[in-house]
């Protein structure tokens, strides 16, 4: 299970700079992915990862309904399942694996779903950037509603609020 922070942190080094956001869907290109947009039927499912397109390539698709900061946790997810598991995916018709995030995948009751959305968090919020904004933006908002930090760390990353306090609160407690 502690293989996805290592993985995502030396994806991150391999980057010239770390800008803020993170650029992850130009990060899931450099790994040969293709992303596309696309409505889904349910609500529920907000995006797959199809092993390969009709030019052969892995297919990231996002459900173009859902939030800016969704689709692009929803990138990162689905690239951690592509980099930790692809190779010991299910493969049926021709070399094509499917995995999918939908509501279920943030339960923490599956192991590739626990570690994909490991992979997610590291890679869009990592730890030492993280931490420093933290810090120093927790000095200049002393005393007033800690939902204000959240708030604004979340936007500066581009994660939602939801997903900012849960890596929050993996290193503060």
């Amino acid at each position: 299970m502690n293989k996805a922070g290592p993985i995502a942190r030396r994806m991150l080094s391999e980057l010239k700079e770390i800008t803020l956001p993170i650029p992850i869907e130009d990060i899931a290109q450099k790994n040969g992915i293709q992303i596309k947009y696309e409505e889904f039927e349910s609500e529920d499912i907000s995006g797959a990862l199809k092993g390969k397109s009709k030019e052969g390539n892995p297919v990231i698709i996002v459900n173009k309904k859902h939030s800016s900061e969704r689709q692009r946790f929803t990138i990162a997810h689905e690239l951690g399942h592509y980099i930790l598991h692809s190779k010991n995916a299910l493969f049926i018709d021709r070399g094509a694996f499917i995995f999918h995030r939908d509501d279920s995948s943030s339960q923490g009751v599956n192991k590739q779903e626990i570690e994909a959305n490991q992979f997610a968090a590291e890679i869009l919020m990592p730890v030492n950037s993280l931490k420093k904004d933290y810090f120093e933006n927790s000095k200049l908002i002393n005393g007033d509603d800690p939902s204000r930090l959240i708030e604004k760390l979340a936007e500066k990353y581009q994660v939602s609020q939801q997903s900012m306090a849960i890596r929050i609160s993996k290193f503060i407690y």
